[in-house]
């Protein structure tokens, strides 16, 4: 038993000086790369494709929540082509882009782990939703009273957007973006000539979303998308 004990003590003892060794070596490696000169610091290597995903898009209030993912993938040393597609959870419907990047620089250290390329990009977007809603319409005659009804429309965008693109040691990957552009906008609804839901005094930010009409606007894209490079 005594045997047993000793041998059992020696293994575990064996075990333990392993694990510290290799924690030992692991945190010299990782202090070494910190304390690392500025002008030394590596160049993370861009990668050939990026995966992304828009976590924003999940939060977003006026179209309603929605999954988007997309894949980056070079074209040449400063030119990429980045696709993606999304599903609305609520008001039902998918959105495409399409863009076209633009980068003004090359890979930058901006830390041990982390490089960095700024880039414009001119990116065409296409979002077709129908669903069914309701709220309090407002009528000619200034009478109020809810009532559902359906909503199908299609909107198309270009914008032009700056950003910076983050590569880090580990594969991730994070785009900064803001942008600006044009939105077409096509909508129709099941309302009556007589029910107006643009003058509607509870109908709020609403009225933009669910009216019907044609129209062109202004468009404003401010985000961020999280990525995983395959080099």
């Amino acid at each position: 038993m005594k045997k047993t004990n000793l041998l059992l003590l020696f293994f575990v003892g064996i075990t333990l000086t392993a694990i510290a060794q290799k924690d030992s070596t692991w945190f010299m490696k990782r202090k070494a790369l910190w304390n690392t000169p500025q002008e030394k610091w590596p160049v993370q290597k861009m990668p050939r494709f990026i995966i992304k995903a828009a976590p924003l898009s999940l939060l977003n209030g006026y179209d309603g929540p929605s999954a988007r993912v997309g894949v980056e993938y070079k074209l040449d040393q400063n030119l990429s082509l980045y696709n993606e597609l999304g599903y609305f959870f609520f008001n039902t419907g998918g959105i495409a882009k399409v863009e076209l990047k633009s980068y003004l620089t090359e890979l930058a250290a901006e830390s041990c782990t982390k490089s960095s390329r700024e880039y414009v990009s001119l990116e065409f977007a296409f979002k077709r939703q129908e669903y069914r809603t309701g709220d309090s319409v407002y009528v000619n005659q200034g009478q109020y009273y809810y009532k559902d009804f359906n909503v199908r429309k299609s909107v198309e965008c270009l914008t032009v957007k700056y950003g910076t693109l983050f590569v880090y040691k580990s594969g991730l990957t994070v785009d900064f973006f803001v942008g600006a552009g044009i939105r077409l906008r096509q909508g129709c609804n099941n309302l009556n000539k007589e029910e107006n839901i643009k003058s509607s005094s509870d109908y709020g930010p609403n009225v933009w979303t669910n009216y019907a009409g044609r129209g062109i606007f202004p468009n404003m894209d401010i985000g961020v998308k999280i990525g995983f490079g395959v080099k």
